[in-house]
């Protein structure tokens, strides 16, 4: 497929320059305060890779970019702990109420901000913070600092076969029983709904959209060489020597 004005494609990325003042690779890092940190956003639906793309780009980039100081952000750990902080919805399938964790509501974006200052005030903060979550560019105040914004896409279908096969192994849906049956219910009620409402329209937000079904290892290394390019002059200037 030939280069277009859209972007660049390759078998498992697109890589977009958006007009817009919110999108796009800032790769002049000399515009950039001397120790400002690349936050690094990776989001995409439920199932879609986005953890496993993570943990491969995190190892890519303790491997190849020696003395980068390195955090990762995963926004699972942020859903609120109280129960009664968590949207619930009326579901037909199972006839009660039940938790909503595909709803922006669900996480406590207040903490995560308030963490993710109290990082960058630390000394030495990190140069690199990857930053994981479905739901991460719904977020305007998250979405507005990330320099790299990386979107795994996958069709529904391969991710709906996905959830069934990891959640029979291993029970994450909050629903009374986890037979098929009501793992299928709950993608389609909560899962489904909330990719549709909140996680595919920020899709045209993303610098960079990459195959859920591609070579995870070989778009972690494309993109660990663009950061570890734009935090380079980072680590230059906290380590002069």
């Amino acid at each position: 497929m030939p280069i277009t004005d859209e972007g660049m494609y390759n078998q498992s990325a697109t890589i977009y320059k958006h007009p817009s003042k919110e999108g796009g690779i800032d790769m002049d890092t000399k515009k950039k305060t001397a120790m400002h940190p690349i936050l690094v956003g990776i989001a995409g639906g439920s199932a879609s890779g986005k953890s496993t793309f993570t943990n491969i780009l995190e190892t890519d980039l303790r491997e190849n970019a020696p003395g980068l100081l390195l955090h990762t952000i995963h926004m699972d750990r942020y859903f609120h702990r109280d129960a009664d902080q968590i949207p619930h919805y009326s579901s037909a399938a199972f006839q009660m109420q039940i938790p909503d964790f595909n709803h922006p509501d669900a996480l406590d974006i207040q903490q995560l901000v308030h963490d993710l200052d109290a990082l960058l005030e630390q000394s030495p903060s990190p140069d690199v913070i990857l930053l994981e979550g479905h739901l991460l560019f719904h977020y305007l105040p998250l979405r507005e600092r990330l320099d790299v914004r990386i979107f795994i896409d996958l069709d529904g279908e391969t991710r709906a076969l996905r959830r069934m096969v990891r959640n029979l192994a291993h029970p994450g849906d909050p629903i009374p029983d986890h037979s098929a049956q009501s793992i299928a219910n709950y993608y389609l009620e909560s899962a489904r709904s909330g990719y549709q409402k909140f996680i595919e329209p920020t899709r045209q937000f993303a610098d960079v959209l990459l195959r859920g079904d591609g070579d995870f290892h070989r778009t972690a290394a494309m993109m660990s060489a663009m950061i570890g390019g734009m935090a380079n002059h980072i680590v230059k200037e906290r380590r002069p020597d």
